[in-house]
């Protein structure tokens, strides 16, 4: 992408902490682009326009011109070429950009500016597009490395224990699994990968968003010989390495790679495994066909038709489908790594076939990995499935029960009251009983706060009514005339007199 209106008012923090991110913005004049394309738009702005863009002829590298007068006017406060201030004619500043000739004045300014970011800035302001460096080449700048690498220090460079787990566990997923995951990265807000990008930036050290194969195995390595991994081989870096890159074509794993592959350590929550849903099912039919999921993946050529065939078939029988179509509640499933158990309905009032049909799903959760598998919340009310190891953390959350689109029921139709019968008995101590314990308590818990807090802002809004009308009466009295307040008093006298007159008769 081509910006093409680079200036000091379009870079803010994400917030006023110290380490808050910059960003980039305003992308109204942004064009997407093909190397060795030739644009001819007279766009931008007059201070940091581009002599090419004066010319109607140039690049992607009318950016790299922005970024070097940024760079002058951070340092200096002032603009190479005028323009700043409104206060030099537009044909004046049109000729200093076309001239391109940059002075370091006033010298008592720049006399503690070191070389090296001079040598950037001058770099970086040629007039011929040919002779300036590309986007990529600029930030290879020794001063850049310097100042970027200044405060680091050698363990932060160190991987966190549970993105490298992340990492290994992804290993393990199926094709199609990886092509969802890396679906609903692109769903993640900024704020959800947050944490993810400072692991990612500990390894894209010259900040160009690719990871090479090089240096993931040195730093994977390097956390293994710290310690901080338990053993981990040459072979095995290389399989995350293949297993990370979705697109096999690829010889750099980038920044979208690398969110899917460390999905878990996201805060997915319903909203992006329905913006994913929806990317497939563009039409809202509310499932998906494979036409929808080859045009989805397969449109970059990255699988072929028959492997996206063999991927939707491994899906449909993975979700026991027989309708040549994906729900929601599939989808979901798919996007966990869960399989639903094929079982034949058992009667009401057999327990033994009942807990025949949850054998899967006890021998599954035996085999469960704490670390990354939480039940869902309204589990009770769910179909029983034969989990993998889940995606989602703590802030996940699958659709409302009474959702009209999440329309589950239990194993031949039992209700969560008859599944609590069945599993008091002998089987207390299954793995299922003790991961839905914690979590039912924790629903429990959860809507007696949401009770609380209700009847806390009703109680809140009653108290703000009252007082309103206790004020409203007040200025009433306040404002009625002296006449009509005396009349008041006046007949509440006669009304008090009245009153005890007639008590004085009846007694």
């Amino acid at each position: 992408i081509i910006h093409r209106d680079l200036k000091l008012e379009n870079f803010l923090f994400s917030d006023t902490t110290q380490d808050a991110a910059l960003k980039m913005i305003d992308f109204g004049l942004s064009k997407h682009f093909t190397f060795g394309e030739v644009m001819d738009e007279a766009v931008g702005t007059p201070y940091t326009v581009a002599p090419e863009v004066i010319k109607s002829c140039y690049d992607e590298r009318c950016d790299v011109w922005g970024i070097g007068v940024i760079t002058f006017l951070l340092l200096s406060g002032e603009s190479p070429f005028g323009g700043c201030d409104g206060v030099e004619p537009l044909s004046m500043v049109k000729n200093n950009i076309l001239r391109g000739h940059v002075r370091f004045e006033p010298e008592d300014i720049w006399v503690d500016v070191s070389d090296q970011a001079k040598q950037f800035i001058l770099k970086l302001l040629v007039t011929d597009p040919n002779q300036r460096p590309t986007a990529r080449e600029a930030q290879t700048s020794s001063w850049l490395q310097h100042w970027a690498h200044k405060d680091m220090k050698h363990e932060d460079n160190k991987l966190s224990p549970s993105v490298v787990k992340a990492l290994v566990n992804f290993k393990g997923y199926g094709d199609m699994r990886k092509l969802l995951c890396e679906l609903l990265s692109f769903t993640l807000l900024p704020d959800q990968i947050a944490e993810l990008r400072k692991e990612f930036e500990k390894m894209d050290t010259d900040g160009s968003g690719e990871i090479s194969l090089s240096v993931l195995k040195e730093v994977l390595m390097g956390n293994a010989s710290s310690g901080t991994l338990g053993g981990i081989t040459e072979e095995e870096v290389e399989d995350i390495f293949n297993a990370m890159r979705v697109r096999k074509s690829a010889t750099k794993i980038n920044w979208h790679d690398f969110i899917s592959a460390g999905i878990s350590q996201c805060k997915v929550d319903e909203r992006n495994i329905r913006l994913a849903f929806d990317r497939l099912d563009s039409y809202h039919k509310g499932y998906i066909t494979f036409e929808d999921f080859a045009d989805i993946m397969g449109g970059g050529a990255a699988q072929t038709e028959e492997a996206l065939r063999n991927m939707w078939g491994d899906s449909m029988k993975a979700v026991n489908c027989k309708d040549a179509h994906i729900t929601y509640d599939d989808f979901l499933l798919l996007m966990k790594g869960q399989t639903k158990v094929n079982t034949t309905p058992a009667k009401r009032d057999t327990a033994s076939s009942f807990m025949a049909a949850l054998e899967p799903l006890n021998e599954a959760h035996a085999d469960e990995d704490d670390d990354f598998f939480i039940p869902d919340e309204d589990e009770d009310e769910q179909d029983y499935y034969a989990p993998d190891n889940s995606i989602f953390r703590h802030n996940s959350a699958p659709p409302s029960a009474t959702d009209a689109s999440y329309d589950t029921k239990t194993p031949d139709n039992t209700h969560a009251s008859d599944v609590e019968v069945i599993l008091d008995g002998d089987n207390k101590t299954t793995p299922h009983v003790v991961n839905r314990q914690p979590f039912c308590a924790y629903r429990q818990m959860r809507l007696a706060v949401l009770d609380a807090s209700k009847r806390f802002e009703e109680e809140k809004a009653r108290r703000a009514s009252l007082q309103q009308e206790t004020e409203k009466e007040t200025n009433n009295n306040t404002n009625q005339p002296s006449s009509e307040r005396d009349l008041n008093i006046h007949h509440t006298s006669s009304d008090q007199n009245l009153a005890e007159e007639a008590k004085e008769e009846l007694s």
